[in-house]
């Protein structure tokens, strides 16, 4: 499965914008889902539109479910460089 820099980063906002974020009012949390909804909505439609210039034997809803199950990694790998940042800030005002 090939990805392109566009869906990479579609990919990234999808995982960022958490809408179950602890602490967040109500309205941000509205807000955030909203918005991995429509880039949720732009990520399909740029999969099938790929697919159709491509002639992908790979149907666009195949691949938007490979995305799918890919998120989790993501999300372990946003959550390990997290991590290693704050170390590296907190380690430096020691």
């Amino acid at each position: 499965m090939s990805a392109s820099g566009t869906e990479i980063t579609l990919l990234r906002a999808i995982v960022t914008l958490d809408p179950s974020i602890k602490g967040i009012r109500p309205a941000a949390s509205e807000t955030l889902q909203e918005l991995r909804n429509q880039f949720e909505d732009l990520l399909m439609r740029l999969i099938k539109r790929g697919s159709k210039i491509s002639n992908s034997t790979q149907s666009a809803y195949a691949k938007f479910a490979n995305y799918l199950l890919i998120v989790p990694a993501l999300i372990v790998n946003i959550l390990q460089f997290k991590n290693k940042i704050f170390n590296f800030l907190f380690s430096e005002c020691r």
